[in-house]
């Protein structure tokens, strides 16, 4: 039922703890030195070893195996003493048989850890994350081809401050290197070292095309598909942006008499203004003869920003993409004639200074009296003192307590309504 075990004696079969312990011991006599090979039969110890196999009937199955130390004979070899192993089963340090350590690598390479530990524990063969990418780190390198097709682009290691450049075998879809910086010097010095190159797929940057002629001069370069793409979209919207004022404008809408008839015009953004001064600044400067470090000393700027306010040819092509993007561009409320006659289509009953809610609850009471104007408070003259008493310590001929609300007596009077 267990071939690989063939070389074991088992003793004993038990249950414990939800897994099955196989105990037992080597079968061989002698055992070969793990250094110099010499066979030895001189026993120097003994000592228990507990392995990991493979699951059976969804239980784990753990070998307890009394294993012998001997004493290597070679007088010139280094290991004094060496432990007998089993071939497919021990190896030195191990903890696991060669069948889990093949499944828990397999499933490490496919889930990686946190997901991988959970699959382990179904199938029987409970393993840690780590457990699974050490197993996963201690496989070697595949072997490597030749390679053909190269991708080169760059990456940030800090946008806008630190990049640097990746290559790749497009056959694979693996990185082959990669090294810090994105100019062509680096490049050319690692094609020169690959000269089976015949494909190099890059971007436009003209740094990675001087390294690609310099380092592989009879290699074809190309443009990949994610570029290509990128670059048709900013042909096309740095057309569309030139063009821009020529478009016609939209037909006026259809008079309406619930809405006004035109929307306040919304101020600029500030944005927008901003960079119509800088594009109309840096275009002022260049033509008195001012270069691109000159008009950033001046004006405050990055040169890329100069650089970029001088291809612009008007000041449309870059406030365009503001404009779109502006969150929170929102329509002002509509004017006082528009809200008035909203308001008198939906309660027409209603005189203008009153609410609708006040003139329901008339509706339901008509012992409501109408509203009171509101009575100034009369202020104390110079000299005269204000005395604080409790209000039930006040009596009703008392001056200084304030008077009843009639309009609240009138509530007490009126019947509610049911609910």
């Amino acid at each position: 039922m267990l071939p690989h075990l063939s070389g074991l004696s088992i003793e004993v079969v038990e249950q414990r703890d939800g897994m099955v312990v196989l105990s037992g011991r080597i079968r061989a006599t002698t055992a070969r030195c793990g250094r110099c090979r010499q066979p030895s039969s001189r026993i120097h110890g003994r000592y228990q070893r507990r392995l990991r196999d493979v699951a059976v009937a969804g239980m784990a199955l753990v070998l307890q195996v009394q294993v012998r130390r001997f004493r290597c004979d070679n007088t010139g070899c280094p290991a004094k003493t060496f432990v007998e192993q089993v071939e497919g089963v021990t190896t030195p340090h191990a903890r696991l048989t060669a069948g889990p350590k093949v499944t828990l690598t397999q499933i490490g390479l496919a889930l990686a850890g946190r997901a991988g530990s959970r699959l382990a524990v179904v199938i029987g063969s409970a393993a840690g994350r780590d457990t699974l990418l050490r197993l996963v780190k201690a496989l070697p390198d595949p072997p490597q081809a030749p390679i053909t097709v190269l991708g080169v682009d760059d990456f940030a290691f800090r946008r806008g401050r630190h990049y640097g450049t990746v290559l790749i075998d497009m056959a694979s879809h693996r990185p082959v290197d990669m090294f810090d910086g994105r100019d062509g010097d680096s490049l050319a010095a690692w094609l020169r070292q690959h000269p089976e190159i015949e494909v190099i797929c890059r971007d436009r940057a003209g740094g990675y095309g001087e390294g690609a002629r310099l380092g592989a001069p009879n290699a074809v370069q190309v443009a990949d598909r994610f570029h290509l793409w990128q670059n048709l979209g900013q042909a096309v919207e740095k057309t569309v942006n030139a063009y821009r004022s020529r478009l016609a404008s939209p037909a006026p809408p259809p008079a309406d008499d619930t809405m006004p008839a035109q929307l306040r015009q919304l101020p600029e953004l500030k944005i927008v203004t901003r960079l119509r001064e800088h594009h109309a600044a840096v275009h002022e400067l260049a033509s008195q003869g001012w270069n691109k470090s000159a008009i950033a000393r001046k004006l405050g700027l990055h040169h890329a920003t100069v650089r970029k306010y001088l291809n612009a040819a008007t000041a449309a092509e870059l406030t365009v993409v503001s404009e779109q993007r502006a969150p929170g561009r929102r329509l002002r409320r509509l004017p006082a004639p528009a809200l008035e006659r909203r308001r008198t289509q939906r309660h027409p009953t209603v005189p203008r200074n009153q609410t609708p809610g006040l003139s329901r609850r008339r509706a339901r009471c008509p012992a409501l009296p109408a509203p009171l104007s509101p009575r100034p408070r009369p202020r104390p003259g110079p000299g005269s003192e204000t005395t604080i008493s409790a209000p039930g310590d006040l009596m009703d001929h008392d001056p200084s307590r304030p008077p009843r609300s009639p309009r609240r007596d009138q509530a007490a009077r009126c019947p509610q309504p049911r609910p």
